[in-house]
């Protein structure tokens, strides 16, 4: 499994809906996902949510270690989330 950092885009498809749906069939790789969440940033705990139920040891081997935390960026000012996120882990 590969290993490091990810990330979250978005981008606008020309031609809407039709466009969408074209890619939604035409995707291999990429799982849809009917929500994020929202605008605003969020963040998970991995251990105890999507893979709660992994073992330790596969949890190792995939890369995710007991303090990992994932976030996805939403539209907040930058400034302000850098602010708080450099608040929460001091």
């Amino acid at each position: 499994m590969p290993k490091g950092s990810g990330a979250m885009v978005s981008f606008d498809l020309r031609g809407g809906a039709p466009a969408v749906e074209r890619f939604m069939a035409r995707a291999r790789l990429l799982e849809f996902a009917p929500s994020f969440g929202d605008v605003a940033t969020t963040w998970t705990y991995p251990a105890r949510t999507s893979h709660r139920r992994v073992s330790d040891e596969e949890k190792v081997a995939m890369g995710i270690g007991a303090g990992l935390v994932r976030v996805s960026v939403g539209l907040e000012d930058a400034a302000e989330l850098m602010a708080d996120l450099e608040g929460a882990v001091a």
